[in-house]
């Protein structure tokens, strides 16, 4: 039986999930999870042209905000873990140096180590 699961969403500031963190952490580790990765959707573009999406962002500085506040939320939630608890994100992929030098100053700013590409 895999015991590991890294492709879930939460609620989380009324993304795509169903459930809190802490909910989903807790269910892993009912069902006996070993590990969970927390991976919730984001887009980011400075160009996009749909702005009544909550997963979607022009702005910088509230995505690096909404990135910071998600991360602190699954960080916080796991601290009462059993299990690994992982946190990253599902993002679109956008080809050029302006959206990877976005996600390496995001990356380095947030301290995500464990980003799941």
């Amino acid at each position: 039986m895999q015991k590991f699961s890294y492709h879930t969403h939460t609620n989380f500031m009324g993304f795509d999930g169903r459930n809190t963190a802490e909910e989903m952490i807790q269910k892993a580790e009912e069902i006996g999870f070993e590990e969970v990765g927390i991976s919730n959707h984001f887009i980011y573009h400075p160009n996009f042209k749909c702005n009544d999406d909550k997963m979607i962002f022009t702005d910088y500085n509230k995505f690096e905000k909404m990135v910071g506040a998600t991360v602190d939320n699954v960080r916080t939630a796991s601290l009462k873990s059993k299990i690994k608890v992982f946190v990253g994100f599902e993002v679109d992929y956008f080809p050029s140096k302006q959206w990877c030098d976005v996600f390496e100053k995001i990356r380095k700013n947030i301290e995500i180590v464990d980003f799941l590409w």
